[in-house]
């Protein structure tokens, strides 16, 4: 995909813990939401398969605590200005949204400055999402 990791943490074995700490820089965020954006394909080349693609932009699960926000395989899915957007979200606020129809991919990045709270990581997911929602009007 020609993306560079700053890292991933590793434990005491050396083993990659995968389940969080991914570093990424904004333009590969950017090129990361491009691949999902083309259905799994980067310079003329299937990366990801198409299938998964359409599967991950399926409701996994409906109920999740969000109000009008599903999950679906590393991704939640919402509506906003009226378009179907799929969103993956970093730690205190970072995320890559796809908005399909409209054909626009959104990365945001925000500074964690140590622990953030479920609230204000809440806060500002709902911060970002107007954003996009008023960026697709």
């Amino acid at each position: 995909m020609g993306i560079t990791l700053d890292g991933w943490v590793k434990n005491s074995d050396g083993d990659v813990f995968t389940g969080s700490e991914l570093r990424l820089h904004p333009r590969d965020m950017l090129r990361f939401g491009a691949v999902y954006l083309s259905d799994g394909r980067i310079d003329g080349q299937q990366l990801i398969p198409k299938e998964w693609i359409v599967k991950s932009r399926t409701p996994q699960r409906s109920v999740t605590g969000r109000d009008g926000i599903a999950y679906s395989y590393g991704w939640w899915l919402t509506k906003l200005a009226g378009q179907e957007v799929q969103f993956a979200e970093g730690y205190g606020g970072q995320a890559i949204v796809i908005a399909p129809d409209a054909g626009q991919v959104f990365v945001f990045t925000a500074p964690t400055g140590g622990l953030v709270t479920g609230a204000k990581h809440d806060a500002r997911i709902a911060k970002l999402l107007s954003l996009t929602k008023h960026l697709l009007q």
